[in-house]
């Protein structure tokens, strides 16, 4: 068993956000808007598989970007509490989303108006450490990140794609040309290392969980959230851009790349490995963009339905393989004999 709550109740105003059926809990985005809290997870020792879906943008009929999606095995030796951070989906001329989305063109409120960009989709996440979203030293102890979509822009009645999430870097804005001799560069999506390029002009910058906001009153989109965020879209004239995907990341997965323990938020950096310096790591990791076939959203595992990335909030499922004392877990699971004898062997052949 797991023992799932609130870390704030008061924020609460989804009732049926918690679903139990039999070894799986599924977990959906609680609130109603972008004041949001985590749930706090309570896991015995036992061998855990944790998926995580992360937002999609914002644009008129909430059709932007798609978020990523993660899994992997964590094995939990003492009980301890993990917290589980949804992103909110962006919106057409929305705010900044909970857990990293930027800002929309907020003041635009209508269509006809023929420009307009959404916010991009907060990240999902799972972390040591509770606190507001955006608190650097919660935002340092994440394990497992799932990259939410950017906004898509609106430009003369044509939508302008933002990037969905994406593994090790999110996906690239676009760019939509008028025949004119006016210079914009793109956005680009967030990286292991550092958070995606603005567009010139109006784009802003994503940075260490969370993407950029749209600098323009009228034009572009914001970037999606993740392990670093996207940048936002921006504007030159008659050329218009959107905002970029964020990047994921997971403790054990290939290429990615663990901030390192001492990182300060003007400090930031990184270790050549991909696992957390908490030593938690995962087993059989996997990440999926938000263009790629994934799992369904569902409360249950059914293997037949998959869905191309995520649309909508952010969504969180918990399956219990194992649950054993430490030392059985040590001792008897597969996935984790085999990583021992893979180091002793290294160690042994040198």
């Amino acid at each position: 068993m797991i023992s799932v709550r609130y870390d704030d109740p008061s924020k609460v105003s989804v009732s049926d956000a918690i679903n139990v059926s039999g070894n799986i809990y599924s977990h959906k985005y609680p609130c109603s808007t972008s004041d949001c809290t985590p749930y706090a997870i309570l896991f015995n020792p036992g061998m855990y598989k944790i998926e995580l879906w992360g937002a999609s943008g914002g644009f008129l009929d909430n059709l932007g970007a798609h978020g990523s999606y993660t899994s992997g095995l964590l094995p939990i030796y003492s009980p301890r509490t993990l917290y589980i951070y949804l992103g909110q989906k962006g919106e057409w001329a929305g705010q900044a989303t909970f857990n990293g989305g930027g800002k929309g063109t907020v003041n635009v409120t209508n269509p006809e108006n023929h420009v307009s960009g959404g916010s991009g989709g907060g990240a999902s996440d799972l972390r040591l450490t509770n606190g507001p979203w955006k608190n650097f030293e919660s935002l340092k102890s994440r394990i497992e990140v799932a990259a939410g979509g950017a906004g898509t822009s609106f430009y003369n009645d044509i939508p302008i794609d933002g990037g969905a999430g994406g593994v090790l870097e999110g996906y690239n804005g676009t760019i939509r040309y008028c025949y004119q001799p006016y210079k914009i560069t793109n956005s680009s999506g967030g990286t292991q290392t550092s958070g995606g390029l603005g567009s010139n002009s109006s784009g802003i910058n994503g940075g260490f969980g969370y993407g950029g906001d749209c600098g323009s009153g009228h034009h572009g989109s914001g970037g999606g959230g993740g392990y670093y965020g996207g940048g936002s879209g921006g504007f030159v004239s008659c050329r218009v851009t959107s905002g970029s995907g964020g990047s994921s990341y997971i403790s054990g997965f290939d290429g990615c790349r663990a901030i390192a323990k001492d990182s300060k938020p003007n400090s930031i950096h990184h270790t050549w490995s991909s696992l957390h310096y908490s030593g938690l790591r995962f087993y059989s990791p996997s990440i999926k963009d938000g263009m790629s076939e994934i799992p369904c959203t569902n409360s249950t595992i059914d293997e037949s339905c998959t869905q191309i990335g995520n649309y909508g909030h952010g969504f969180a499922r918990i399956t219990i393989y194992e649950q054993h004392d430490p030392v059985t877990i040590k001792r008897c699971h597969p996935l984790i004999n085999n990583f021992y004898i893979s180091v002793f062997i290294l160690i042994y052949s040198e």
